[in-house]
Formats: C-alpha cells, structure tokens, sequence
C-alpha cells in the first residue's frame, strides 16, 4: 500500500473532503475520541463512519492549538492533511511523528476511538 503526505492545504479544499457537519450518507467523524501525546503535544483523536479515516484536533491547552491533522484514506492509500494556526514548531514535531504511522498504527488509532465510543454507551 503507498503512503502519500500532504500537508497545509485550503480549508476550503480539505471542509470538501472532510466534511465535519455531514448529512445522512456522508462521511462522520465523530467516534471517539481518545486523547494522545503526539510530537510532545496533547491531542484528541476520533475516527470516521469510513472505517478507514482519522482526524487529530489539538487540545486547547496544546502550543499547537488551534490545529488539526487527519489521515484520509482513498485510493488504497493515507494521505496526511493538516491545517492550523498554531505553533509552527509544535505542529511540525506532530507532523514529523504521524508521517511516520504505518497503516497498522493508523488501524490501532481506529480501535482505540471505537473502544473509547462503546465504553461510553
């Protein structure tokens, strides 16, 4: 499987693809969330109806805040998108630290949101 990185695209472009308010149909991501330490910064991490896709929001409390990055999965492969106004040097140790994910790591992100969404029903 290839492994493509983006990052720092239009917020128009990325609401396009990551639709966040969705209607019936459309993609969700909203199961979850698990909070991570990633790059050295606190972050809150759900994943998509997709089954596939990932969004990292920093928290407020973050130096990266406001910030988020997310691995969309299309094509058989993750892209790596981000967008933001926070710190560019804490931004950039996340970013350096989820380019690394495998799909494996990226998968276990995904069982840890859902896990996390079913302890709480």
């Amino acid at each position: 499987m290839k492994y493509s990185k983006r990052l720092f695209l239009p917020l128009s472009l990325v609401l396009a693809v990551f639709p966040c308010f969705s209607s019936e149909g459309q993609l969700k991501c909203n199961i979850g969330p698990i909070s991570k330490v990633i790059g050295g910064n606190p972050w809150s991490v759900y994943s998509c109806n997709d089954d596939a896709s990932v969004v990292i929001f920093s928290k407020p409390e973050s130096e990266a805040h406001p910030f988020y990055f997310y691995f969309a999965f299309s094509d058989g492969q993750y892209r790596l998108l981000g967008e933001g106004n926070g710190s560019k040097e804490a931004t950039k140790t996340t970013y350096e630290q989820l380019e690394t994910y495998t799909e494996k790591e990226i998968s276990a992100l995904l069982a840890e949101t859902k896990q996390a969404k079913a302890s709480e029903k």
